[in-house]
């Protein structure tokens, strides 16, 4: 057992002898803290063990926990299909999608490299009535420019500005530096220029 394991071995341990000796039973904020901070640490097996615990005893989860939990699937880089199991069962609760649920999804679906789920996740979100913000369009516009979808980057771009979603810096940084390193220039100046006119300032990485 490596050290990061054993130290959350022991904070589990040191939880339940607090929570023991006080007759205190273990709640949404109390589950959700241990959760964080396994997800945080990368030991995921112990998050899901103590996810399955909450659902045994009835708890009632809502859209901040099931974020936190599927963040950690993003960071762990684990199996996709365990993620599945989550977003059903969030399905299941009737558990409100919000943007930032979707863009953790996009990031999942990435590296798990299924880009055509992650790029379907605009769709969906469309379909079950839900306006894409700013976080969605900038992590599928991140998504076409690493896997070198330029032209589906800019149609992207396009359609964030035609529904009146304003881009943020990340946003414009991530188009402007994508045109430019594929040789697109005059998509790129032309996307600077809205940048310029809007007093936004970027960093360009032009090596």
């Amino acid at each position: 057992m490596c050290i990061r394991d054993s130290m959350l071995t022991a904070a589990s341990g040191q939880k339940e002898a607090i929570l023991d000796e006080n007759d205190i039973e273990p709640d949404l904020i109390t589950y959700s803290t241990l959760i964080k901070g396994m997800c945080k640490s990368g030991v995921m097996h112990k998050a899901i063990m103590l996810y399955e615990e909450m659902k045994k005893k009835g708890i009632e989860l809502d859209e901040v926990f099931f974020n936190s939990l599927l963040d950690g699937f993003v960071k762990c880089n684990c199996n996709v299909q365990e993620s599945d199991k989550i977003i059903s069962d969030m399905v299941k609760l009737k558990i409100k999608f919000s943007n930032y649920t979707y863009s953790i999804l996009i990031k999942l679906y990435t590296k798990n490299k299924m880009l055509e789920k992650a790029l379907g996740v605009l769709e969906e979100m469309k379909k079950n009535g839900i306006v894409p913000g700013v976080v969605v369009y900038t992590c599928l516009l991140q998504v076409c420019i690493k896997t070198k979808m330029v032209n589906r980057a800019i149609e992207l771009f396009k359609e964030m500005r035609q529904n009146k979603i304003q881009p943020d810096r990340t946003a414009y940084n991530i188009i402007v530096n994508g045109c430019i390193f594929s040789g697109k220039l005059l998509a790129a100046c032309n996307i600077l220029s809205q940048a310029m006119a809007e007093n936004i300032i970027l960093h360009l990485s032009l090596i």
